[in-house]
């Protein structure tokens, strides 16, 4: 069964929140500059009305992410204009980590990565999952299983 996975909007504030705080600053600023009678009230406008496109832009490219995990292979898709499509068969997965910064603790969701021997993806980060989901304990036992059937097994030098 294959597993479905889309980062959560969370992630956006985590990723943008320096941008949103600047946008609430300069709407202040703006209005400021509005009861003074500022003849430069254009200015901030213009430049709150710039952050809120790209805001708006950064918000439609994370939900844009979206994963699927399946018996054989992680596939990634992303992009709003353009699609790509990333493939990393599990068997070639070697090491896995999950990370949260200080923000994501607090909106509860992780980032999930998986290191490869995959030339083009040696890094696969799944990014806004939430805390409590076991998706590196899914995955192991994934790549676990598929090791197995290929029959690849890690020879190390210790």
């Amino acid at each position: 069964m294959d597993i479905h996975i889309r980062s959560s909007t969370k992630q956006f504030w985590v990723e943008n929140l320096l941008v949103v705080v600047f946008a609430v600053v300069l709407t202040i600023v703006s209005v400021y500059f509005q009861i003074i009678g500022s003849e430069y009230t254009i200015i901030p406008s213009a430049a709150f009305f710039s952050l809120m496109l790209y805001l708006f832009y950064q918000w439609l490219y994370i939900r844009s992410f979206y994963w699927t995990i399946g018996q054989e292979v992680i596939q990634q898709r992303r992009g709003l204009f353009s699609r790509t499509t990333d493939h990393v068969e599990l068997y070639r997965i070697i090491d896995y980590q999950e990370n949260q910064n200080m923000l994501q603790r607090m909106l509860g969701i992780k980032t999930v990565v998986f290191l490869s021997t995959d030339k083009l993806n040696a890094t696969l980060c799944i990014k806004g999952v939430c805390s409590s989901y076991r998706l590196m304990d899914i995955v192991r036992g994934r790549v676990e299983v598929c090791k197995h059937q290929k029959r690849i097994y890690e020879i190390t030098n210790n």
